[in-house]
């Protein structure tokens, strides 16, 4: 967390994991029509990227933007760049 001014203050998180599974494990996947179907069974690594920015205007309030792609346990349901922004409000 890196302050700005006053209550202002900016954070960035990252993380990067990847997987090589030593059993088979099944992927899934959706199709145009939103069904899951399973695209495939083995043990091929698995990345899984997410991150974000925090942007705090006051101690109780800001905004927050992350990113996510890859696949994680236990449906290993494949998200690809996938973008998020909110809206932050912190209660004591």
């Amino acid at each position: 967390m890196v302050p700005i001014k006053r209550d202002a203050s900016l954070s960035v998180t990252a993380e990067y994991v990847r997987r090589w599974p030593v059993r088979d494990e099944v992927l899934t996947s959706t199709d145009t029509t939103g069904n899951v179907v399973t695209t495939s069974i083995n043990t091929k690594p698995r990345d899984d990227v997410n991150g974000g920015m925090s942007l705090d205007f006051t101690k109780y309030a800001g905004v927050r933007f992350g990113y996510e792609r890859g696949s994680v346990p236990p449906a290993f349901r494949f998200v690809d760049n996938k973008v998020t922004f909110g809206l932050v409000i912190k209660v004591k």
